[in-house]
């Protein structure tokens, strides 16, 4: 009896995901809350020599992108929705929490074991912040790990449902390093993100 309860539940909450996915990719619109810089490792000491500055400023310059370079960085175009509502300020005022001291403290060549952000992670920390929008379904982004080592910058995605603050699904995504200066150098990692998560987007990847 308890096994076939159990079966239930798991079919109702699979139908329940596959409702609610379908409903996502049927809304035209979507809420960028910004990329949150709170749990990031940065992995290659010799990459990262200057705490203050990756405190203070680059978290800012990252989150502007979206609509600085939009023609690159398009959430509607990755995203593939007709239209973007931004609402980035509440993650601003979390990166803006983030010191000098942290960053020195996540400054490793090799992440401690059970400290880097894991998927389930992202999506507690996400419903968490009980973000608001005008839109039905939003997604926030964390940035995980910068690896200077191999060249890779890592996220996680993880798309809402705003009105209910709940999980739609998350995705962990990954991009490779390019262009000059430290902004763009890391900057790069981001856009390559996006275009994995359209790419399985569009194969029903989630």
């Amino acid at each position: 009896m308890k096994k076939l309860l159990l079966m239930l539940l798991c079919g109702s909450h699979f139908l329940l995901n596959v409702q609610d996915l379908e409903s996502y990719k049927k809304d035209n619109t979507i809420t960028m809350f910004g990329v949150d810089y709170t749990q990031t490792y940065f992995v290659g000491e010799d990459g990262f020599n200057d705490p203050i500055a990756i405190a203070n400023q680059f978290p800012q310059k990252w989150n502007v992108l979206f609509y600085a370079e939009s023609d690159k960085y398009s959430i509607e175009k990755y995203m593939l929705k007709a239209s973007v509502t931004y609402s980035l300020s509440k993650i601003e005022e979390v990166n803006k929490t983030i010191t000098s001291e942290d960053v020195k403290s996540r400054i490793v060549n090799e992440i401690p074991e059970g400290k880097l952000l894991t998927k389930e992670g992202a999506e507690k920390l996400a419903l968490s912040k009980h973000l608001k929008g005008e839109t039905k379904y939003g997604v926030i982004f964390f940035a995980s790990e910068y690896n200077k080592i191999t060249g890779v910058g890592y996220y996680y995605a993880v798309v809402l449902d705003i009105g209910n603050n709940s999980v739609i699904f998350s995705k962990k995504l990954q991009g490779k390093t390019g262009g000059f200066g430290f902004r763009n150098y890391w900057a790069s990692t981001f856009h390559d993100s996006l275009k994995q998560f359209r790419s399985e987007l569009k194969k029903g990847i989630y």
